[in-house]
């Protein structure tokens, strides 16, 4: 089968979201996977949002690999196309149609290669294939289908969004929320006796906008700490302050960093349970200390870490982590801020 040709035909079916109408696409993509042998399931959570769901293989004593994008795309835009966008029009090495690269040609890359390896499946832990309605705009499709009892388990996921053909390990999300902020109201006779709430609300957006990019360089920035050793150090500092929002989310984080369900909960606890090399524990053993008795840190505890391969900008780090986390489970405990559901069941 030619990729470059499951395209264009994928691209000719048109689930612009909104309204969306992937249910055409949707069964083109069915059959196939049928044809190929597949069991295909199919879930509509409105009138033509259609998503697909279809396995091969399967093992009890192992989850299957899960493959996975949307059929729908986004808007047109106000401009007018130099090329149709619904005819998959091709000019030298380029394909152009609305959704060729998010994600038509993702979703043609996977039933391709859920045809070339249909017959390998069987005695396997198997494939599922999930094509999903209602992506763009707030990912409904995927949250409607999550109710269902129709996806099951996966051991692992590959989501064929554009990426330049470089693959990519994690995704971020998105959160999104309403706030309420109030004022009073006064005479203009007599302003200091009112409440601006539109201040109120931009100084909140001042706070939020410069507390996310001070987390993104502590967590995310290159460091001689890896992403991994960075989230260890905000489990076990959060573990001495109970903090059960904090313990819960970054014990999550580092399961899955790791692959290690125990070691989220061997720090959570007690760090100096868990197997942890010799760097490691002298990691942990100094943001601990620095977290319930900071004034007795001193120059050798900075000499230790040292003779153990840690530079003066890692010290830096690791106390900078400790910090934050310090400081953060404080506001969590104050604002009785609570996990998600889901990261109790993340990476076990």
């Amino acid at each position: 089968m030619d990729a470059i040709a499951l395209t264009r035909t994928l691209l000719q079916f048109d689930t612009v979201n909104p309204p969306g109408r992937e249910r055409d696409c949707a069964r083109h993509a069915g059959a196939m996977l049928e044809q190929w042998g597949y069991k295909v399931e199919y879930h509509e959570y409105a009138d033509r949002r259609t998503s697909v769901i279809a396995r091969a293989g399967g093992r009890e004593e192992k989850a299957p690999l899960c493959l996975t994008g949307h059929l729908d795309v986004v808007p047109l835009g106000t401009r007018k196309w130099a090329h149709d966008p619904f005819s998959g029009e091709t000019a030298g090495d380029r394909l152009y149609g609305r959704g060729s690269s998010d994600m038509k040609a993702g979703v043609a890359a996977i039933l391709v290669a859920a045809r070339s390896m249909a017959d390998k499946l069987p005695g396997t832990p198997g494939v599922v294939i999930v094509l999903t309605a209602a992506e763009e705009g707030g990912c409904i499709g995927s949250k409607k289908l999550a109710e269902t009892q129709l996806l099951g388990r996966a051991g692992a996921i590959v989501v064929g969004e554009p990426t330049s053909n470089y693959p990519l390990v994690g995704h971020k999300g998105s959160i999104k929320f309403h706030a309420s902020f109030r004022g009073v109201s006064a005479h203009g006779s007599m302003p200091q006796l009112g409440e601006n709430a539109v201040y109120k609300a931009a100084r909140a957006v001042a706070k939020l906008e410069a507390f996310v990019p001070m987390y993104n360089d502590l967590m995310l920035a290159p460091s001689g700490l890896t992403k991994l050793e960075r989230e260890m150090i905000a489990v076990a500092v959060s573990s001495q302050n109970h903090c059960y929002y904090c313990v819960v989310a970054h014990g999550a984080a580092v399961r899955a960093l790791s692959a290690n369900p125990e070691l989220g909960e061997q720090i959570a606890i007690n760090y100096r349970a868990a197997s942890l090399d010799a760097r490691q524990r002298g990691m942990l053993d100094f943001a601990v200390k620095l977290t319930i008795a900071p004034s007795t840190v001193d120059e050798e505890d900075r000499a230790k870490l040292r003779a153990l391969g840690f530079t003066d900008r890692d010290i830096w780090d690791i106390a900078a982590v400790a910090a934050f986390f310090n400081m953060s489970n404080r506001l969590a405990s104050a604002t009785d801020m609570r996990p998600n559901a889901e990261y109790h069941r993340q990476a076990r």
